[in-house]
């Protein structure tokens, strides 16, 4: 028997936290991918602009990454709400 058309329904918890019984759902999976590999290529592009003489500059730089790194997990939570 041939099937015309596909049914798409994945399972919307990835797995269970066991001593607290607390379901971790996909999306909230990409999420923290996704920002967690955005910090970490905002970094890379960081270190390849800076050069390695000037230590002042790249502490500032980090400063202001981390801080830009916060706001961004703020308004990502606030927005997903």
């Amino acid at each position: 028997m041939f099937l015309s058309y596909i049914f798409w329904d994945p399972p919307r918890v990835a797995f269970t936290i066991p001593f607290i019984d607390h379901p971790i759902v996909w999306y909230s999976l990409f999420f923290a991918g996704g920002f967690f590999s955005g910090y970490l290529i905002a970094a890379k592009l960081l270190c390849s602009f800076l050069k390695p003489t000037r230590e002042n500059a790249s502490k500032t730089a980090f400063t202001f990454l981390d801080h830009l790194a916060w706001y961004v997990f703020i308004g990502m939570l606030v927005g997903a709400r």
